[in-house]
């Protein structure tokens, strides 16, 4: 933070050689700041005729900088507060100026703070965090992600046949009839044999995956409707309130 400068030149060219650098986060308080410009810079540079100062380049911070001051005091403490921030999250100036512009040109530390949900390599890995910090979905996160074709896939693989082919005395006349019953279930779409299963055998999605909930969530697809309410931005994930 106190690295980032703020280049000033007079208006008038015949003076270029008086142009300088500030660093205006190198000072503890805006108005200390001030001072320095004053007595340091402006002032001496008067004395030789200088009187009309303007911006003409800073290290990433151009749209928060003005002429004559080179920045105003609510830009200054809008930015102190976010690279103090950026400081404790991590990230570095131009990174959380970034954050901030893309929620809105001078959106604060304040929106950010409420906004950070914490650093994650992607939104994959927030959907997992989330997941696993309630200690798995909930019902309606179950219901709504619940990955039927692979519990389907699975049934077919290591239920269908004994369902069908067990004891098949109790509910056919006879095994040819049992078998071809199997079969057709067996040609059924994975995610049908998965709502059959479910809820006409069970009857409740908790009931039937009991403590395996996590092993069959839909991970990508939660994910995916994250990014409606969620962004990552420079590896951190951003609540869009």
């Amino acid at each position: 933070m106190e690295s980032i400068y703020i280049y000033l030149t007079p208006y008038d060219r015949n003076y270029d050689n008086l142009g300088f650098y500030i660093y205006p986060f190198a000072y503890r308080t805006y108005s200390d700041y001030l001072d320095v410009l004053q007595e340091d810079h402006l002032e001496p540079a008067l004395e030789q005729g200088v009187e009309e100062w303007e911006f003409a380049d800073s290290d990433g911070i151009n749209s928060y900088c003005t002429d004559a001051v080179g920045i105003n005091k609510d830009n200054w403490e809008l930015l102190k507060e976010l690279f103090e921030f950026a400081d404790e999250i991590g990230l570095d100036s131009s990174e959380i100026i970034d954050v901030s512009e893309h929620f809105g040109s001078a959106t604060g530390a304040d929106y950010l703070e409420e906004a950070f949900m914490g650093k994650y390599d992607n939104m994959l890995d927030y959907a997992y965090s989330i997941i696993d910090d309630q200690g798995g979905p909930t019902n309606e996160q179950a219901e709504n992600y619940f990955n039927f074709i692979s519990f389907g896939n699975e049934l077919k693989v290591d239920f269908l046949y004994s369902y069908y082919l067990d004891d098949w005395e109790d509910r056919f006349d006879s095994e040819e009839e049992a078998m071809q019953a199997y079969e057709d279930k067996y040609d059924e779409r994975d995610e049908d044999v998965a709502e059959w299963f479910i809820y006409d055998v069970v009857g409740d999605l908790r009931e039937a995956v009991g403590d395996n909930m996590s092993l069959y969530f839909d991970y990508k697809k939660f994910a995916r409707d994250l990014e409606y309410e969620y962004t990552e931005i420079h590896g951190c994930i951003w609540w869009s309130h």
